[in-house]
């Protein structure tokens, strides 16, 4: 999922986390973990201060991306 600027993009990966990428760059940022199976929704707020995911172990998680 891009950022609303096109700087950024989340991508889930096969270690149930989601990285954030420097799309100019190339260099991973950070990534956030706390599913238990496959990350297999990711979404942006509007206003891109948070994250949302859903994975295959039925949860969602909101994390707060300006408190990073």
């Amino acid at each position: 999922v891009p950022s609303a600027d096109g700087t950024l993009v989340y991508v889930a990966d096969n270690t149930y986390a989601v990285t954030c990428w420097d799309v100019a760059e190339g260099k991973m940022l950070s990534a956030v973990k706390g599913h238990a199976l496959v990350v297999s929704a990711v979404a942006l707020s509007p206003d891109g201060k948070y994250l949302v995911t859903g994975s295959a172990d039925s949860t969602l998680l909101v994390w707060d991306l300006a408190a990073k």
